[in-house]
């Protein structure tokens, strides 16, 4: 009977032991495999389980047991694994590592920007999201061209018409690409969520002006159209509101806008120096040929000249020429104006 007893007490001291070893084994396999920081880009791709994302911790270096990782996972609620590319560290526990790629930690997340910078043409955006997706230029610019897709971005942005679909316009989605700095993750990207990036922020910086460009008497179209000339023709911030009010001035008087950008977009060209010759182009964004607002936008719009077009500079100018420096002088007069130029003319 007493040897009985001790092996009973023998069988449960083991259990004990064994109880307790498993459960050491399992919290230090929990703790991180390194006390250093090593980094190491993890992707989760569509369709992995959460038996691939754990070979992957593996292989990668990430855990101490794949055994114990499986155990964890039972033990705890992580149902959903988020595709994307994370920097992980070797020094992050199993709990840290599982939060952030269950969550989608946009701070661990691998990203990428591009830059639109205010006054750019669609075919200046075009090289940097062709450039971003290892394509052509003339492929992100068909796209943007395509009839079907065009439709359905209408359908999706209260701020895109039928306007942006007349035969006469060069690039439908001309001014409707916000300019800004834009981060990405490292999901797959391609031209309709680079394209989607860039209307949602104009239609976020729009939302807060709607009812002042309703109150201005334009369309969004128009609008657009009108603030772009202003980007173009200006270089500093402070001669917006002025410029703005300048062209205003001749929309009010149904004068001709006569802006040389608009006759280098029609053009496909930039530069400063214009031909008479060019001056006559037959072109529906030409404003020395075609009275009142060109066929559509010239370029991308900046915040800044939204609000600028917005709050015009009240003035009794027709007239402007930017110097050499940078420096714009302004005139109420024909007379005055080519005195203006003849004194300043560098170009």
């Amino acid at each position: 009977m007493k040897r009985i007893h001790k092996i009973i007490i023998a069988v449960v001291f083991v259990l004990i032991l064994a109880i307790g070893g498993v459960f050491f084994a399992y919290n230090n396999a929990l703790k991180p495999v390194s006390s250093t920081s090593e980094t190491v880009q993890f992707s989760v791709e569509e369709g992995m389980s959460h038996q691939d994302v754990v070979d992957q911790l593996d292989s990668q270096g990430l855990i101490k047991s794949k055994f114990f990782t499986q155990l964890f996972l039972r033990f705890n609620d992580y149902p959903i694994i988020q595709v994307n590319t994370y920097e992980l560290d070797k020094n992050m526990n199993l709990k840290t590592i599982f939060d952030i790629i269950s969550t989608g930690d946009y701070h661990y997340l691998v990203k990428d920007s591009f830059t639109v910078p205010e006054g750019s043409t669609i075919p200046d955006i075009a090289s940097v999201i062709a450039e971003k997706l290892g394509i052509t230029q003339e492929e992100v610019i068909n796209k943007w061209a395509d009839h079907d897709y065009l439709y359905q971005l209408i359908e999706q942005y209260d701020f895109l018409s039928e306007d942006i679909l007349n035969e006469n316009i060069l690039y439908p989605l001309e001014g409707y690409l916000y300019p800004e700095t834009y981060n990405v993750t490292n999901v797959e990207m391609t031209i309709e969520g680079y394209t989607s990036l860039m209307l949602d922020m104009m239609q976020s910086v729009l939302a807060e002006y709607q009812d002042q460009i309703a109150q201005s008497g334009k369309t969004i179209h128009e609008f657009l159209t009108f603030a772009s000339i202003v980007e173009r023709e200006s270089l500093y911030e402070e001669d917006k509101p002025i410029i703005a009010g300048v062209f205003q001035n001749r929309l009010d008087i149904d004068m001709p806008l006569q802006s040389d950008i608009t006759v280098l977009y029609a053009l496909q060209r930039t530069g400063l120096d214009i031909t008479y010759e060019e001056l006559e182009t037959d072109s529906l964004y030409n404003t020395y040929v075609y009275q009142g607002l060109p066929v559509g936008p010239v370029s991308s719009v900046y915040k800044t000249t939204i609000e600028a077009c917005l709050n015009p500079t009240e003035s009794e100018y027709y007239y402007f020429f930017a110097c050499e420096d940078g420096t714009v002088l302004y005139a109420s007069t024909l007379e005055e104006h080519e005195k203006n130029v003849e004194e300043n003319m560098w170009y």
